[in-house]
């Protein structure tokens, strides 16, 4: 009963995770020069550089093969560290605000999806492969994803 508690107060409250989701990527990149553009590139640069020292360096692994495992990584131990501190950091919002602090874990993920998928898209397009580079690329980081999702969601409670 206590899953679908919560899965029922994240599809109703969805608009609002959405929206702090939102203002928290504004919000976060607005001092930096670069600014919003930043929260792409700098998945980037770390991928560049993991590439030049496995791929050019060592010449031990394709350009593919990192990327499957880099991306989901970069995701993954974001959300993991920004949603276990989600409560404590925005106690602040949660006692000005009515909603359930179930919610504030979401926040963090929404708000490091769009980093995700523009990474996942510029893999694919990276890819040497342009038929099935996508696919693989993109199958196999959300199936990742989705995999880190459920197992966060259950430290949750």
């Amino acid at each position: 009963m206590a899953i679908l508690t919560i899965l029922r107060e994240q599809i109703q409250n969805f608009g609002i995770i959405y929206r702090v989701a939102h203002y928290e990527n504004k919000a976060s990149y607005q001092g930096h020069y670069l600014g919003y553009f930043w929260q792409f590139l700098n998945p980037l640069i770390q991928i560049a550089i993991y590439y030049l020292v496995f791929s050019v360096g060592f010449k031990s692994a394709s350009l593919e093969f990192i990327l499957i495992g880099i991306i989901p990584w970069f995701f993954i131990s974001n959300v993991i560290l920004q949603g276990a501190n989600s409560i404590f950091n925005q106690i602040h919002m949660a006692s000005k605000m009515r909603f359930p602090l179930s919610t504030l874990p979401s926040i963090t993920i929404v708000s490091n999806l769009s980093s995700f998928f523009c990474d996942v898209f510029c893999a694919s397009n990276a890819s040497r492969d342009k038929k099935w580079g996508f696919r693989v690329l993109a199958r196999n980081d959300l199936l990742f994803c989705c995999d880190g999702f459920i197992s966060l969601r259950v430290f949750d409670f």
